[in-house]
């Protein structure tokens, strides 16, 4: 069943349960909501699904409008991430998101997670929630990211679309340069007992040293190679524990000899593994692909852009999982996954997720690359338009609801205009949205 059959069975089998609460069913407009009183419990939970499956309703009676994108799936086809274990990681799973962020931070109480979309930089202006002209996505704008992608749910979403962007735009410049991608990935041998810690070191070690001396150079000289970008990815599988392993995306000539190329760069990467105690299979240490074959047979359904940078929401294998998978599986309950993404954490703290090598950037005559920060910033400039304003003292009240992944929740109501949002927080708690868009209580009940 689709995620718009689930809403609506869901919606359709509790109407009777809103219509005992004296809200309105499926077949009432949802203005009518406003005349519950708050002091009623009126299971909230129910009102969000009723929201949510009234806008499904509607957007199979009629197309969306263009500046709202596709209403059905809340996301537009270049802003949809695939997930661990079935998530999607658009506009309809912002709740997931923010859901597992909450998670994060009981995980992380010592990093800067903690006031990920929380803290307020700025208490007298408080917070606003926005709407994307041209989209329709929410955001909320005046409060504080972290900025973490490789352990925060939120702003890793923001980061990958960033970085994917930068990469997609490499890509377009080294076509017009008449160079050629190559999709490299190396591995190497491990075992379960191996700490992510010393795994991705001697991995960074290995790709250091093959990188150095004349016989690399040579290298680069007879493939024409101006340049790398390097992403990693890090799963996770009961048989062989951490697995680390390395892509890389070679900017060189046009008309090379894959394999020729794969076999000279193997010889290096086994050679510095070496060095090290450790070893790589020849027939999977190091695989190399023109980007433009069909990458998709290689990675799955992921692009060559995405894989680089949606790594961290990658489809784990039924037997493995990525970080973000045991993040979920903590979720859960699972203490043991809880502390393999502590691990996980501790790791990579302060490590470069994707890395460019020098020069790169000005061959292809690309801007200066953003940081994590900014990027996760980046949608507080888009042209958007305010739906609600919120003081510091109505988010903090907001925050401290108790419900894990409230503000995804908000959000997901809100990229559906400020007439739902406006319903769902009188429902939730018992405020409403002023005529100037300040969010306040109600100054009274309006009795059943």
């Amino acid at each position: 069943m689709n995620h718009f059959s689930t809403l609506l069975a869901d919606a359709q089998s509790m109407g009777g349960v809103l219509r005992k609460a004296g809200e309105a069913a499926s077949d009432v407009s949802v203005r009518k909501c406003r005349n519950a009183s708050p002091a009623l419990d009126l299971a909230p939970s129910l009102v969000y699904l009723h929201i949510l499956a009234e806008n499904l309703i509607d957007s199979e009676k009629k197309p969306p409008a263009a500046a709202l994108g596709n209403t059905t799936d809340f996301v537009s086809n270049d802003e949809k991430i695939s997930g661990d274990d079935g998530l999607e990681f658009g506009e309809k799973s912002k709740k997931s998101r923010f859901i597992l962020l909450d998670t994060a931070k009981k995980l992380l109480p010592q990093e800067r997670i903690t006031f990920c979309m929380h803290s307020l930089p700025n208490k007298s202006t408080g917070a606003t929630v926005e709407q994307d002209i041209e989209t329709g996505h929410s955001f909320i704008a005046g409060v504080a990211r972290c900025g973490l992608g490789w352990v925060c749910p939120v702003c890793a979403t923001k980061i990958a679309m960033g970085r994917r962007e930068e990469i997609d735009n490499a890509l377009k410049m080294a076509e017009k340069q008449g160079l050629q991608p190559y999709f490299v990935t190396y591995t190497a041998s491990h075992t379960r007992d191996d700490a992510l810690e010393a795994n991705l070191d001697d991995m960074k070690k290995a790709i250091r040293w093959m990188r150095m001396g004349g016989t690399w150079q040579k290298i680069k000289s007879d493939y024409g190679i101006v340049g790398h970008i390097d992403s990693w990815e890090i799963t996770w599988g009961f048989s062989n524990g951490w697995h680390a392993h390395l892509h890389e995306v070679i900017f060189a000539n046009a008309g090379e000899e894959v394999k020729d190329l794969e076999k000279r760069i193997f010889e290096r990467w086994d050679k510095s593994l070496s060095r090290l105690g450790l070893f790589a299979s020849e027939e999977y240490g190091v695989k190399i692909v023109l980007a433009d074959d069909d990458v998709a047979s290689y990675l799955t359904k992921w692009s060559l852009k995405t894989e680089m940078t949606g790594i961290s929401f990658k489809d784990g294998k039924k037997k493995s999982y990525t970080p973000m998978g045991l993040l979920a599986l903590a979720e859960g309950g699972e203490k043991w996954a809880g502390a393999l993404y502590q691990e996980y954490a501790k790791a990579t703290k302060g490590k470069s997720a994707i890395r460019w090598s020098r020069g790169l950037r000005d061959r292809l005559e690309l801007q200066t690359e953003s940081t994590d920060q900014e990027l996760a910033e980046a949608e507080q400039g888009r042209k958007s338009r305010t739906l609600a304003i919120f003081s510091g003292d109505l988010w903090q009240e907001v925050q401290r609801a108790g419900r894990k992944g409230i503000i995804g929740e908000l959000l997901v109501v809100a990229g559906m205009g400020k007439e739902s949002l406006d319903v769902w927080l009188g429902a939730v708690f018992g405020l409403e949205i002023d005529i100037e868009g300040h969010v306040k209580r109600r100054r009274e009940k309006i009795p059943l």
